[in-house]
């Protein structure tokens, strides 16, 4: 709990002040002796000395014993000023030390400096600089002296010093000092703080906004514990100096080059400088020495240690405990992380803030405790809450920056925090623009220093020359924003040669505003400032429509943080670089991009537009929506909008229709039949991925004016929505099919983006193999390659067996056909690959996940121990199954779990806390358009591409003569298919008593999750296929579980919905009559979706009378007791 204040000594303070009664521009020194005189008995403030100092003076800094590790033991005064010291007690158990610098240049504005690391040293350079601009200037020690933690141990009013109460205490008697010497208010308070000073003034605007009207925080330690635990798991990834593992800093140079050689033009010119880290994904494979005796490179060992050190940090569960280390760090970090010592900010952290335990040893650093430790979190220190507008509301700015080639805390962090602040206050960048703007420093290292154009006036250290010029000096834009309401755009940096001033500028650059990035448009001027400019990174301009349920819990990598791991080795991968990668290959082209909050965007309801008269009673059968239900759609997009404009149609309404609600488009039935569980769940709504529906020839285009009643709106894309029903049947618990149902759908809108599929409606598209450029999909066709290839991969790597020739269908990259071509469509970057690699990649989280896990058998039982391999896993080869079959499963895999972000949260943690055996099978239908027309139109076309694993089943059901047509087949041991697959592999086929052939005691050979039977080939492959509906040639189409179309016929399935009104209530009653006629009924699921033919869904074949007899007998011995017992 915060402690409060002791008030008593500001009121003391405040009544001193009123007695001074000093003109001091007149009397500088005798207004600076004065304070010395009034406040020296003034209780819990003691002044120990107030003393005038002129201009030039080079101060000694008194150095105690314990002040020794500070930095800094002189300073020059700037300007004449009043130098006061004082020491404050906080509470009966501690104090701070502080100084005030009051200069006779007073411009009318304070300001408080901040601190660094744990330590509790005066940033007396700070102080200084602020000082020579006019501030009245004030620093403390944050609660102890010098750079140990030590002062922490068993005394928490120290650490709530450091953590929020030194500053603040700092601020309200600097104000008073302030007040008595210049014998007048201040007019706007500031404050100027990097690293640990950085999270100080995120600290004072969440928790004491009326501190300060404007806050420049760089590089902030937020997150605090989770930065700490990071900062100390470096150690066992690199080991000592001796180990295998460790590379020395002239390795660190080698890979350093290599990252610039793979990643230094993706901003368009070759400078040495990473403009945006987020844009490599540095694959160090390059760098491995092809034999033993080589130079110039690394061990295999070697080589993994760069792959974890560019990895975020994942704990318990797989939740996020910090991001990875940015690329272009790794000149300095070599010092600081990887130098083969514990960090000892770290390690006094856990010593004598959260253990207590003076023996606690860095080695010692588990997931466990940094959980521990978020979990603590003493004072709130992590300084996460995303809700600013206390702040905001009274006229607040912050500044924010970050150096992208910071070796101290990941650049990859602030992002994140700003993303949650959009997340928490439902405000976009264009709205939080009006109060808290984020800039990233290319080049930057921590806090000062690097190659980049890093000195923009953030401090003493990064204000040589120091100019008021805002433009240079973020602490003077602050104050221009501030005071004159001109929020900045760009910071400019500047870089002198050999970062000497007296040498001159080498170059100077505009670093734009979060979330834009730079381009260089002129590689020959590249060090000009007008040969870059800014273009969007990422497009957060959308409030989303609800924050997630971990909003508030800095563990958790939110939605909108959009941190990813690549396939390539588990590094990190921004969704934010993947759109930009899209946009630079097509500067050149006028057709627009759709940004990644718009791509983002899976939604359980569509959008249309209706007759305004529509929306009351119905009096036209053709719509039939839930008006009930309905509501008008505000959302982001205008092209929605503009589609419905047409003025010589009669007035439409844009409204939203809940697809659940939809009950004449879509039903949904659920039975756990006489299971005590359901383990079945089921997914609908629309997907924000391209179209790709067949184009429509020119001659059959609408023209304008010719629009349809209940046409559907674009999508934020600019195509028509992409609809996407799914039915996941789970076996042994839930957590895989809840696993699908909740964020299956998200890794295809990512791999959509990824891959850079293209919509196959617009000019260049991707769908015709023949229009691709030499550049491919979203990276360029190689990186489209590397995708596949680095998953088959890591399922090679990961699991092996099977997976040691695994090479996908839909994979072209890998794939070699021997036989048939494959289609003229498929490519890198078509629909098939998209859903190979989705399936694929969900599925190999998912088993990772697992495989981290304790098993959820009693480790106490000596007969069946936890987390035995061989007993749990049940692997063939125990030299396969996950690397070291002698270590418990938690500690196999060589990558952490890969945890995308799309809509909705992919972060969560996957599965239980303990690991899951089971799995779960999987069927989607995905329906896209040619047009805005939904495909639910009589004279819509539409097509549908399905995307199967196991045994769950899709049919259609043509209306020319009442047929189903199946678009999915078991994946049973007994399918052709799937026993030549597999029979190399899979020691036996064993048959059960029901005569049903199985593989490692799975009725299935392709389903999800299922960690055991992985080796031997129980793969979520999807058979994929893609079907080119025409007006009304269907009537329906209905997705299942194996509750259903193991019971009835596939006719049967299909004439029981034809005898609906409703797909809603065809739904309802194919899954009451199949638990009904099911000796022993499993849990049923039913999708029945609305297609062009619904309306004539009896006419053909006779409608529904040919399996009538059949059901009705059915029907009579499932109520007959007798019958059952026969």
């Amino acid at each position: 709990m915060m402690l409060s204040l002791n008030t008593s000594y500001f009121l003391l303070l405040a009544s001193a002040a009123q007695g001074l009664g000093l003109d001091n521009a007149h009397h500088p020194e005798a207004a600076c002796e004065s304070l010395l005189e009034s406040f020296h008995s003034t209780k819990d403030v003691t002044v120990n000395f107030a003393q005038y100092v002129p201009a030039g003076t080079n101060l000694t800094i008194n150095q105690r014993e314990d002040l020794e590790t500070c930095t800094g033991r002189s300073q020059v005064v700037p300007v004449d000023l009043c130098r006061v010291a004082m020491f404050v007690r906080t509470s009966p158990i501690s104090n701070i030390t502080m100084e005030a610098w009051l200069p006779t240049n007073w411009t009318g504005r304070f300001l408080s400096t901040g601190n660094g690391g744990t330590n509790g040293c005066i940033s007396y350079g700070d102080i200084a600089y602020a000082t020579s601009l006019g501030f009245a200037s004030v620093g403390a020690n944050n609660g102890h002296n010098g750079t140990s933690g030590e002062a922490f141990y068993q005394n928490t009013e120290v650490v709530a010093d450091f953590a929020y109460r030194s500053v603040h205490t700092g601020v309200i008697v600097g104000k008073e000092i302030t007040k008595a010497y210049y014998e007048k208010e201040h007019h706007k308070s500031y404050y100027l703080g990097c690293s640990t000073g950085g999270r100080q003034g995120f600290k004072s605007a969440q928790d004491f906004p009326e501190d300060f009207d404007g806050i420049v925080a760089g590089a902030p330690a937020l997150a605090f514990n989770n930065l700490s635990s990071w900062s100390g798991h470096f150690l066992p990834i690199t080991g000592s100096s001796t180990s295998a593992t460790w590379l020395s800093p002239a390795d660190w140079a080698l890979v350093h080059e290599d990252i610039l050689r793979q990643c230094d033009k993706r901003d368009g010119v070759e400078d040495g400088i990473l403009e945006d880290p987020d844009l490599c994904y540095y694959r160090p494979d390059t760098l491995q020495c092809p034999s033993s005796n080589s130079t110039g490179c690394l061990t295999s060992a070697q080589v993994q240690t760069v792959r974890q050190v560019f990895e975020p940090y994942y704990g318990v569960n797989g939740s996020l405990i910090y991001p990875r280390m940015q690329p272009g760090s790794e000149l300095v970090a070599p010092y600081i992380y990887y130098n083969g010592q514990p960090f000892q900010y770290t390690v006094d952290w856990m010593r004598y803030a959260i253990l207590n335990d003076t023996t606690w040893q860095a080695d010692n650093l588990t997931v466990q405790l940094a959980a521990y430790a978020a979990e603590v979190d003493p004072y709130n220190i992590s300084t996460w809450n995303g809700d600013l507008s206390p702040f905001q509301s009274r006229g607040g700015k912050i500044l924010q920056y970050h150096g992208l080639a910071d070796a101290i805390i990941s650049s990859d962090n602030s992002p994140r925090y700003y993303e949650h602040v959009v997340t928490t206050m439902g405000m976009p960048p264009s709205e939080l623009d009006d109060f808290y703007r984020f800039f990233r420093i290319s080049g930057m290292g921590h806090c000062s220093g690097g190659e980049g154009a890093w000195q923009i006036g953030q401090g003493a250290s990064g204000a040589p020359n120091a100019t008021n010029d805002p433009q240079h000096n973020v602490l003077m834009r602050i104050v221009e924003w501030v005071e004159n309401g001109n929020g900045p755009e760009t910071v400019t940096g500047t870089k002198f040669v050999n970062d000497t001033p007296s040498l001159g500028i080498d170059f100077q650059r505009k670093h734009c505003k979060f979330p834009l990035r730079n381009v260089c448009i002129d590689p020959e001027n590249y060090k000009k400032p007008e040969a870059w400019e800014t273009t969007y990174g990422n497009d957060h301009n959308r409030a989303p429509e609800r924050a997630t349920d971990n909003e508030d819990d800095p563990n958790v990598s939110l939605v909108q943080s959009s941190i990813l791991i690549m396939p390539h080795f588990g590094r990190p991968y921004s969704v934010r670089a993947a759109l930009q990668a899209i946009l630079d290959e097509s500067f050149s082209t006028a057709r627009p991009r759709a940004s990644i909050a718009q791509r983002r965007a899976f939604h359980d309801y569509f959008v249309t537009h209706l007759p305004s008269s529509s929306l009351s009673p119905d009096r036209s059968p053709s719509h039939r929506l839930p008006r009930d239900e309905s509501q008008p759609h505000s959302g982001p997009s205008s092209r929605a909008a503009q589609f419905a404009q047409n003025p010589s149609s009669r007035d439409t309404t844009i409204v939203r229709i809940p697809i659940r609600n939809a009950k004449h488009h879509f039903g949904a039935g659920v039975s756990r039949g006489s299971r005590p569980h359901n383990e079945d769940t089921y997914q609908a709504g629309t997907i924000e991925i391209p179209a790709f529906a067949k184009r429509r020839p020119v001659s059959l285009s609408r023209r304008p004016g010719s629009e349809m009643p209940g046409e559907a709106a674009k999508s934020e894309s600019g195509d028509p929505q992409v609809f996407y029903f799914g039915v996941f049947d789970g076996h042994g618990g839930t957590e895989c099919s809840e696993f699908l149902r909740d964020r299956l759908h998200g890794y295809v809108e990512e791999a959509a983006l990824l891959f850079g599929m293209e919509s196959s409606l617009q000019r260049g598209s991707s769908a015709d193999a023949s229009s691709l450029d030499s550049e491919g999909g979203i990276m360029g066709e190689q990186d489209a390659e590397d995708l596949q290839k680095s998953l088959v991969s890591s399922w090679k790597e990961t699991v092996g067996g099977y997976f040691k020739r695994f090479k996908p269908e839909y994979f072209p990259a890998v794939k070699n056909y021997t036989g048939p071509e494959p289609p003229e469509t498929l490519n890198n970057s078509s629909v098939e690959t998209v859903l190979t690699y989705a399936f694929l990649k969900a599925d190999l989280d998912f088993t990772a996940a697992q495989a981290r896990k304790h098993s959820q058998q009693d480790s106490s039982d000596a007969t069946n121990p936890a987390d035995d391999p061989v007993l749990s896993d049940k692997p063939i080869n125990d030299n396969d199954m996950l690397f070291h079959p002698e270590r418990p499963a938690s500690q196999n895999l060589l990558h952490r779990p890969q945890r995308p972000n799309s809509s909705p949260d992919l972060s969560a943690p996957i599965g239980g806390s303990t690991r899951f055996q089971g799995g779960s099978t999987a069927s989607v239908a995905m329906i896209s358009t040619p047009t805005a027309v939904p495909f639910w139109h009589p004279a819509a076309p539409s097509t549908l591409i399905a995307a199967h694993v196991g045994d769950t089943r899709i049919l259609l059901s043509r209306t020319s003569d009442g047929k189903p047509v199946p678009l999915t087949t078991n994946h049973h041991p007994d399918a052709p298919v799937e026993a030549s697959r597999l029979r190399r592999y899979a020691a036996t086929f064993v048959t059960d008593s029901f005569g049903e052939e199985r593989i490692g005691g799975l009725a299935n050979t392709r389903s999800f999750g299922d960690v055991g039977s992985k080796r031997i080939g129980v793969s979520a492959e999807p058979q994929i296929v893609k079907a080119d509906l025409g007006p009304a040639e269907y009537a329906f189409v209905v997705l299942m579980s194996d509750g259903i179309s193991s019971v009835l016929s596939d006719q049967e399935i299909v004439d029981i919905i034809k005898e609906a009104k409703t797909p809603a209530q065809a739904a309802k009653d194919l899954t009451d009559f199949a638990v009904e006629v099911a000796q022993s009924a499993d849990n049923a699921t039913a999708l029945v979706v609305r297609l062009g033919g619904w309306e004539r869904r009896s006419e053909g074949g006779g409608g529904s009378i040919g399996t009538k007899e059949q059901r009705d007998y059915r029907k009579q011995e499932a109520e007959d007791p007798r019958a059952r017992r026969r």
